[in-house]
């Protein structure tokens, strides 16, 4: 039994589907000094597919998830950022390595850097590191399977971190569930989860490599655990559990819609917070009379800039049409605590 966190609620049984990542093989390689020149216009040429594919990526996105474009944009962002490739421009000219062994170690010191960070926030940026090394690792040693656009059957994806390209690949028919060695409840791989409304747990350090495609698997969602290959006595206790957890939610769905009033004849209204505009159908779905607070302060994160008037009038005009004819309330910006702005390049 692995233990993560649970960041979307249910219970799934299914076969696993491992993502490959290449990128977490790359070992040493020297080149010639010859050679530093044609290496170092081969890893540009890789940053500069990138970006393409990012592009490429928010442009499917759009109009579609607001939250997962500002993701995009972020790691958009850290390509056209000059420090990560002079850094690994430099380290192939005094080392004399390839564009993929340098670009692990830059990527791994940016990293360990950001990991011993005081916030949440800051830590996640690791992920958003991470992720970006990635996408020009993958176009460095021509890596261009997408698997997860052509699964024949139901499976639980398994990956050491899932990045908002794999989200776009993942089809919500076929994904049942997914798990992660990486990941805390605000991470990129939660987004995806609430987005895609299955069950999942981030933060499983040690199950990507404890783990083969069609091993059967066991996510919970709620709990924030994994089983792998569980027995026959584990499995039914699971599938228990599972009928309950879908009797359980069918049944408070047939409530949803009565009117809520108390017992001395009081009606009032049962109204929802959220923070991302995709949070808005769910709680509709369960019932709620509109929005009792939007908390406008994720307008300002995982970005450098401040959001424009036009831009916030375009996500307060779409909460306003999908809650009518009810009301919601909009909450001014609210930042500190756990809420970090992140820094503005506004000078």
């Amino acid at each position: 039994m692995f233990k993560g966190i649970g960041v979307s609620p249910g219970i799934v049984i299914g076969r696993a589907f491992c993502l490959d990542h290449p990128e977490l093989d790359i070992k040493p390689s020297l080149i010639r000094s010859s050679e530093t020149e044609e290496e170092i216009d081969r890893f540009l040429n890789a940053v500069e597919r990138a970006k393409a594919q990012l592009e490429e990526i928010k442009q499917k996105l759009a109009d579609k998830d607001q939250e997962q474009i500002k993701i995009i944009e972020v790691h958009i962002m850290l390509l056209a950022d000059s420090l990560l490739v002079e850094e690994v421009v430099n380290y192939i000219r005094k080392h004399k390595v390839s564009a993929e062994w340098a670009l692990k170690q830059v990527i791994d010191r940016f990293k360990a850097n950001l990991a011993n960070a005081e916030t949440d926030y800051l830590r996640e940026r690791e992920m958003d590191i991470n992720q970006v090394g990635n996408v020009i690792l993958r176009n460095l040693i021509g890596y261009k399977e997408n698997p997860l656009d052509h699964l024949a059957e139901d499976v639980i994806v398994v990956a050491y971190d899932l990045s908002p390209s794999d989200a776009i690949q993942m089809s919500k028919e076929r994904v049942i569930g997914f798990a992660t060695d990486v990941g805390s409840k605000t991470s990129h791989s939660a987004i995806m989860a609430h987005s895609l409304g299955i069950p999942a747990v981030v933060g499983v350090n040690g199950l990507y490599a404890s783990v083969e495609t069609g091993d059967l698997l066991i996510v919970d969602g709620t709990e924030g655990v994994v089983i792998v290959n569980p027995s026959s006595d584990v499995l039914e206790v699971y599938l228990e559990k599972q009928r309950q957890y879908t009797y359980y939610e069918n049944e408070l769905l047939t409530l949803k819609d009565l009117p809520a009033v108390t017992r001395d004849g009081q009606k009032v209204s049962l109204v929802a917070n959220v923070e991302l505009l995709r949070e808005i159908d769910l709680a509709l779905k369960y019932g709620a009379e509109g929005i009792g607070l939007y908390r406008t302060e994720f307008l300002y994160m995982n970005r450098h800039d401040l959001p424009s008037e036009e831009e916030h009038c375009q996500v307060y005009r779409t909460l306003a049409e999908r809650v009518a004819p009810n009301s919601a309330i909009i909450r001014t910006v609210d930042l500190g605590g756990d809420k970090i702005l992140s820094p503005l390049d506004i000078a």
